[in-house]
C-alpha cells in the first residue's frame, strides 16, 4: 500500500467513526419510515394482520375476527359449525369486511397445509385437550400418552378441558340464542368468558356429550384448535404406564400409574 492509499484509508476510517452516530441516525429514520409506509400500504390495501391463538374455541376466534374488523362474529360462528379443531392458530393478514366462508376456507386450508400427514379425527381430538391442558411443551407428550393409555383401555379420560368446554357450550349457547338481534348476539360473543373455572360438582353435574367425567371414550369433536406441538405430541405420544397426572399450585405435573397412586400423590402435594 503506497502512501497515498494510505491516506485515503485514513481519512475514510476518520469520516466512519466521526459519522457513526449519523449513520445510525440515519438507519433509524429509514426504520421508522418503513414502519409507516407499512401502516399506510396496510390502510391502502384494507388488509389487516390478525394472530389467532392456539388453544382457542372457534367462538374465541369469531371475537377476534370482528374486533378487528374482518367479518362478523355471528355469521362466523354458523359458518364454522363443522369446522372446531381446523381453525389453524396462525397469524394471518385478512381482508377486512371479507364474507365469514372466506375467512374459513383460509384457515381451514391453512391447516390441511401445515398439519401432520399422520393426523387423524381421533388424535386431533386428543390433541385438542392436550392444547387446553398441558402447561408446557415437554409435558405434551407425556399428557398424550395418559389420554391414549386411557381411551385404549375403554376408559373415560376424564380430562377437565372436556369439562369446562360442556360447561362453556351449554352457558355460551343459552344466551346467544336467547340474543333476538345480530347485535345482542356479537355481543355475547364479545363479553363472553370462556375456559373459567370449574368445581369438583362440575365433573358429574355438567350435562353435555363433552364431559369425559360423564361419558367413557373421545368427545364427539375437537374441543379446540389445537398447535402443532399438540398434534405432534398426540401423534408421537410417549409411551408410558400412566393413567393419572395432575398439575400442583406451582405447575408440576405428576403422574401416576393408579388411581391409590393418584390419590396418595394429591394428599402428598396438594
Amino acid at each position: 500500500m503506497n502512501r497515498f492509499s494510505i491516506f485515503l484509508t485514513t481519512i475514510l476510517v476518520f469520516v466512519l467513526i466521526a459519522g457513526g452516530g449519523i449513520v445510525y441516525y440515519v438507519i433509524e429514520l429509514r426504520r421508522e419510515y418503513r414502519h409507516q409506509r407499512y401502516l399506510e400500504l396496510e390502510a391502502e390495501t384494507n388488509e389487516v394482520e390478525v394472530t389467532i391463538p392456539e388453544g382457542y374455541r372457534r367462538e374465541q376466534i369469531a371475537a377476534v375476527l370482528e374486533a378487528k374488523g374482518v367479518t362478523s362474529a355471528v355469521d362466523f360462528i354458523e359458518a364454522t359449525k363443522n369446522e372446531e379443531g381446523t381453525l389453524f392458530p396462525d397469524t394471518y393478514r385478512f381482508f377486512k369486511q371479507s364474507p365469514s366462508n372466506d375467512i374459513k376456507e383460509i384457515m381451514v386450508n391453512n391447516y390441511l397445509k401445515k398439519s401432520p400427514a399422520k393426523l387423524d379425527t381421533e388424535t386431533l381430538i386428543i390433541a385438542s385437550i392436550v392444547e387446553r391442558e398441558a402447561k408446557s411443551d415437554g409435558e405434551r407428550a407425556d399428557i398424550a400418552g395418559v389420554y391414549w393409555n386411557r381411551y385404549n383401555a375403554g376408559l373415560g379420560l376424564t380430562a377437565d378441558p372436556t369439562v369446562q368446554y360442556g360447561k362453556d357450550t351449554n352457558a355460551f349457547y343459552q344466551q346467544y340464542n336467547l340474543a333476538e338481534t345480530d347485535e345482542e348476539k356479537a355481543k355475547v360473543v364479545k363479553e363472553f368468558s370462556f375456559w373459567g373455572t370449574i368445581t369438583r360438582s362440575d365433573y358429574q353435574n355438567v350435562d353435555s356429550t363433552f364431559n369425559t367425567y360423564r361419558h367413557a371414550g373421545l368427545p364427539p369433536k375437537p374441543i379446540a384448535n389445537p398447535g402443532l406441538a399438540s398434534m405432534q405430541a398426540s401423534i408421537d405420544y410417549a409411551k408410558h404406564n400412566y393413567f393419572y397426572f395432575f398439575h400442583t399450585e406451582n405447575g408440576e405435573t405428576i403422574f401416576s400409574k393408579s388411581l391409590e397412586e393418584h390419590n396418595q400423590n394429591k394428599a402428598k402435594y396438594l
